[in-house]
């Protein structure tokens, strides 16, 4: 197991309020009072078709488990260029979103890549300020985020893609032909948020073993001995 490389320096608690990240992102704060924050910072779509999802991320899956939830005690929290599928279909399922970006460009179907990229110390906040981040995936190389999330300390509820089981507790880990396994995980957050301490803990120490050094040092030394 050898993880590419994330700015570990840059993703990491960063001990601020609510109301501190959402002065800092410009969110309007009513707009998350009192809700559960699920984060998905994916692309969805290619540049050449911004309606047509990628497989590979699998969008659609975010709305299926979202509908399960109650619409009161959620917003979908959402970032990075090309999410034009994801949103159109929360506006078609009237589910809570807040797109971090400029949605001028998805409003009028133009590609937003690059101009919604954030950089990293604005993905950090984001990271801190949601509460549970949700990967959808059927096919990843990764996903990034469930390294950038464990070092911001944030919960990873994540399809059994790529790296994710190496990861995560399996307690976080669910089918994507089950869309209510995955809702009935974030409504027993709902329901208390310290439910899964010890499954967020777990994720953070996996994590931070992957990446120390020595250890990585080693396992490159037994792949070109190989």
């Amino acid at each position: 197991l050898i993880p590419f490389s994330v700015g570990k320096d840059v993703f990491r608690p960063l001990g601020k309020s609510r109301q501190e990240l959402v002065s800092e992102l410009g969110i309007d704060e009513d707009v998350i009072d009192g809700k559960v924050i699920i984060g998905s910072f994916q692309r969805d779509t290619q540049g050449v078709d911004l309606m047509t999802p990628k497989w590979q991320k699998n969008p659609e899956l975010i709305v299926q488990v979202t509908k399960h939830l109650p619409k009161d005690g959620f917003v979908l929290f959402l970032a990075g260029p090309r999410r034009h599928y994801v949103v159109k279909r929360c506006q078609e399922e009237d589910l809570p979103f807040v797109y971090v970006g400029d949605l001028r460009y998805i409003a009028r179907g133009e590609d937003d890549y690059p101009q919604n990229i954030l950089d990293q110390r604005k993905m950090n906040l984001l990271y801190n300020l949601s509460d549970i981040y949700l990967v959808s995936s059927k096919s990843e190389g990764g996903p990034k985020a469930v390294l950038e999330a464990a070092f911001a300390k944030t919960l990873v509820l994540s399809t059994k893609v790529g790296l994710a089981p190496d990861m995560l507790h399996a307690d976080m880990l669910y089918d994507a032909d089950h869309p209510e396994v995955a809702a009935r995980i974030i409504q027993r957050y709902m329901d208390d948020p310290h439910t899964f301490d010890n499954q967020l803990q777990h994720s953070v120490d996996r994590t931070y073993e992957a990446f120390e050094s020595e250890r990585i040092k080693r396992a490159y030394e037994e792949v070109l001995n190989f």
